[in-house]
Formats: structure tokens, C-alpha cells, sequence
């Protein structure tokens, strides 16, 4: 049977933002599609403020060269412009990627835990757990649920399902037959990933 993976934001916000590198790129933040579009309402604000001082600022003549302050201000409200988009690009792949995602689940089922119906093991790996379902089991039904909800939680946020959701940050699906993967690459996130799939497994 052939593998089949979806790789939830990470490959499609790494081009979107892929020019936005360092500890800052809004890339590797955790945050919601309202989160970035409130950091990039700061940094755009952060852009007028410098662009207030350029304008404030003295020009200082030394000899037949000209110290301009303002110079400096401007640059940086470039750089605040430039991260604002770029949050409000991730804010809008996160968007996109829910609808995608989620194009055969009405709004009002897309927060739902999905009912692993048919789960007869759970077994920790290497990055996450794997979860093997009963022969004859609609396991495609179920991957597409996860993923929905996956992409849901990525775009709107857990607050008040923390114990069901299935997603932490980085979370991957891997589907091969009756046998689904889920795993993360963020070491910090592994144990809270098979502590939720196992709040699942016992509910």
C-alpha cells in the first residue's frame, strides 16, 4: 500500500515565509491566524511610531557629508512593515489551510474530537504515537477528521478543548492502511502529543 503523509502547515508555511529567516520569523511562532494578525497590528504600529521620529529628528551637517538620524528610523520601519505582512501572510495560510482541509466538515463539526472508531492499539514511537485500528475500520474517515481538526486548532486555537484536540504544534499525519502515525518534530511537544492521544484512547 502506498504511504500517504499531509504534513500539517509546516511545508506549506515554510514557503510562505521562507524569506523571513531567524528566532522571529513568524514561521516558527505557535500562534493562531488572530495572534499574527494582532502582531502584525503592532508591528505596523511599531512602523508609524519610527516613521514619527524620522520625521522629528535633526539633520546634522559634518562637513561636506550629511548625518541624517531619520535614515535609520525609516530602515527600521521597513523591517517592522516587512514582519507585519509576513504575519499576515501565516495568519492567512493558516486560514487557507483550515478551508482546505476542512472543505466536507461544516464550521460546527470542524472543533470536534474525532472519534477514533475502530482504535484497537495505541503504541509510542519516535516522535508520537501509532494508533492501529480494527480490520474493516473507515480509517480514511478518520484520518480526514484528524487532519481537518488538526488544521482547525492550527488557525483558531485549542482554548476550551485542550484535553481533546489532537494537535500540537508541528503535528504530522502518516496513514498506511488500517495503521495511522501521528508525530511531531518538536521534541518538546512529544509527550503532550501521546498524552492527548491517549486522553482519546480512554475516552
Amino acid at each position: 500500500m502506498n504511504m500517504t503523509r499531509t504534513t500539517v502547515l509546516s511545508s506549506l508555511l515554510a514557503l510562505v515565509l521562507g524569506s523571513c529567516g531567524g528566532p522571529q520569523d513568524p514561521a516558527t511562532e505557535d500562534l493562531t491566524a488572530a495572534e499574527h494578525e494582532a502582531e502584525a497590528d503592532r508591528e505596523e504600529a511599531a512602523a508609524a511610531d519610527r516613521v514619527r521620529q524620522s520625521e522629528a529628528a535633526p539633520r546634522k551637517m559634518h562637513g561636506v557629508d550629511t548625518y541624517d538620524p531619520a535614515a535609520g528610523h525609516l530602515t527600521d520601519a521597513e523591517a517592522h512593515r516587512a514582519h507585519a505582512q509576513a504575519h499576515r501572510d501565516q495568519a492567512a495560510a493558516l486560514r487557507a489551510f483550515e478551508e482546505q482541509e476542512c472543505s466536507q466538515f461544516p464550521p460546527s463539526s470542524r472543533e470536534a474530537c474525532p472519534f477514533l472508531l475502530g482504535l484497537e492499539s495505541l503504541e509510542h514511537i519516535d516522535g508520537g504515537a501509532r494508533m492501529t485500528f480494527a480490520e474493516g475500520s473507515d480509517v480514511e474517515a478518520v484520518v480526514d477528521h484528524i487532519r481537518c481538526h488538526l488544521a482547525f486548532v492550527a488557525a483558531q486555537g485549542s482554548e476550551g478543548i485542550d484535553d481533546c484536540a489532537l494537535y500540537v504544534p508541528g503535528t504530522t499525519v502518516e496513514q498506511n492502511g488500517n495503521v495511522v502515525v501521528l508525530t511531531t518534530p518538536r521534541d518538546e511537544h512529544v509527550d503532550e502529543l501521546r498524552r492527548r492521544l491517549n486522553v482519546q484512547l480512554t475516552h
